[in-house]
């Protein structure tokens, strides 16, 4: 189904009220919420996932195959606004989220996903905006947030979060992040301290702030196989992700382009030092094709 042009005070083209949902291959486009009040979801809005938020049954949300695009919040949740209650699940996987915004100091830019167990994979979150927290996304996790085999580039966030912004527990795995900006704090992430990050890359990632700190991460996690760079100076970042990290550029292109499977990607390039370097990986990478989990690329891509 495409859903496009319409405008509603939350759910811009779609809401749904305590049942589960299923989105499949679809679009959403140039959707909008207007002040009512609320303001929330430019294109999806949801209240939790089963029948009572107060039952220990839970139900899904899941968005596959879906693009959403250039939507606008007028609060929080620039693409969707997705508010589930424990022991609902949240899954967004194979999805493209890109040139939505949000507004009057709204929280994601692309989406803000909030009390529940949410689980984003082989997606790409690119060119979002919001004026406050998080540029693609606003997470609260409810237990959790598991995050692999995904792409963040573009995404821009005036205070914290360029990319994302979250306080709970936060398990990354295979991503890239790419030229995101804070203006604040955190060019990629922003949050507590319990981020576990494992095979991921932060490339050119800048924050605003005077002193010239968090370009990419907000505070410093725990994980492994993590590589940084900033290509201005030829260094990390000035901070560090996880305590130990690999200094090097991946030499990933300039933009995210159509490399295979649903979503854009930013593959290494062919002498990039993220190659073999990571451990552990997803078994397959973004798009899809496999790879080795022992000796395995950092990043969303595994190059044959």
């Amino acid at each position: 189904s495409h859903f496009e042009g319409n405008r509603s005070f939350y759910g811009g083209a779609l809401y749904s009220l305590l049942s589960s949902l299923q989105v499949v291959n679809c679009s959403f486009e140039d959707n909008e919420t207007i002040d009512n009040g609320w303001g929330e979801g430019g294109a999806i809005g949801t209240d939790g996932a089963s029948e009572s938020p107060d039952d220990e049954v839970g139900g899904t949300i899941d968005i596959c195959g879906t693009r959403i695009r250039n939507n606008r919040g007028l609060h929080s949740g620039g693409g969707a606004y997705i508010w589930v209650y424990p022991p609902d699940q949240v899954t967004i996987d194979r999805t493209s989220v890109e040139d939505n915004s949000v507004g009057g100091g709204g929280l994601g830019g692309a989406m803000r996903v909030s009390n529940g167990d949410i689980r984003i994979t082989a997606s790409s979150f690119l060119s979002n905006v919001s004026d406050n927290h998080g540029g693609a996304l606003y997470l609260d996790c409810e237990p959790v947030c598991t995050i692999t085999n995904s792409t963040f580039s573009g995404n821009e966030a005036e205070t914290y979060g360029g990319a994302i912004s979250c306080g709970s527990r936060v398990v990354i795995n295979n991503a890239t992040f790419a030229r995101n900006s804070a203006g604040g704090h955190g060019g990629a992430l922003f949050g507590g301290d319990a981020w576990e990050i494992h095979n991921t890359l932060f490339v050119d990632n800048t924050a605003g702030n005077p002193w010239n700190q968090a370009n990419n991460c907000g505070s410093t996690g725990t994980g492994d196989h993590v590589l940084q760079w900033r290509g201005a100076s030829g260094d990390s970042g000035g901070d560090l992700c996880i305590p130990d990290i690999i200094v090097a550029d991946p030499l990933l292109p300039a933009e995210p382009g159509n490399n295979g499977g649903p979503t854009q990607t930013l593959p290494p390039g062919e002498t990039s030092p993220a190659l073999s370097a990571g451990a552990d990986c997803e078994s397959s990478d973004q798009r899809g094709e496999p790879r080795g989990t022992d000796t395995c690329d950092i990043g969303a891509v595994e190059l044959p």
